[in-house]
């Protein structure tokens, strides 16, 4: 399946670069310095408040390119590696 580079969410937008070597850049949307960060973490906060600290936000299917809000948790830095 072919995934855009952009996505605009809330006014802000958000790129990956597909041809990355770094696997974190193809896969994850990012917005320009200075905005709020990756899509994942900014669709959970617009639907659940603020990340608990500590936490991280994990694709509950293991798929990045699913973005709903039903597909991300908020987990333990060890429950994440434990998922990976």
């Amino acid at each position: 399946m072919d995934h855009p580079t952009e996505i605009v969410f809330r006014g802000v937008v958000f790129k990956r670069n597909p041809d990355a070597s770094d696997r974190a850049h193809r896969v994850y949307y990012t917005s320009e310095r200075g905005g709020p960060g990756s899509l994942h973490r900014a669709i959970w906060r617009a639907h659940n408040g603020p990340i608990p600290s500590g936490l991280l936000i994990h694709h509950i299917d293991g798929d990045p390119f699913n973005n709903s809000p039903e597909n991300l948790a908020a987990v333990s830095p060890a429950e994440h590696s434990e998922a990976h």
